[in-house]
């Protein structure tokens, strides 16, 4: 799993997840647990000590998580939210939205269904 970054308007950076260099086949989509969730905090930790952007996550590749991942969601969620910024997840597939409504973490996050709502509800 690979984590890539793009800057959306001045002020939201959207993070994404892709398969790693030489893995193009997505039919069985990523898995987000203990294997890669330390990449997602470390990622987390070093774009908010250099900016203090809103975090979007796209989860559009996401079929699978773990308890290492939602921890990792959470303290991505957590980490933004004490410097007084959003923290979105974005295409949330249906395996995982269940996940999270299971384990009760889906109203701690703000999930939207595209990039647009979540630019949306930061300009209102």
């Amino acid at each position: 799993m690979e984590l890539s970054t793009k800057t959306l308007g001045s002020d939201i950076l959207k993070i994404e997840f892709s398969p790693s260099d030489g893995d193009t086949d997505l039919s069985d989509g990523i898995e987000f647990d203990i294997e890669n969730q330390g990449k997602f905090v470390e990622l987390i930790e070093t774009v908010l000590d250099q900016k203090s952007p809103h975090i979007l996550l796209d989860m559009t590749n996401i079929t699978y998580i773990d308890s290492s991942g939602l921890w990792a969601l959470f303290e991505g969620h957590r980490k933004t939210q004490r410097i007084g910024r959003s923290f979105f997840l974005c295409n949330v597939t249906k395996d995982v939205k269940r996940v999270l409504v299971i384990t009760q973490l889906a109203s701690k996050f703000v999930i939207v269904d595209s990039e647009a709502e979540a630019i949306k509800s930061l300009e209102s």
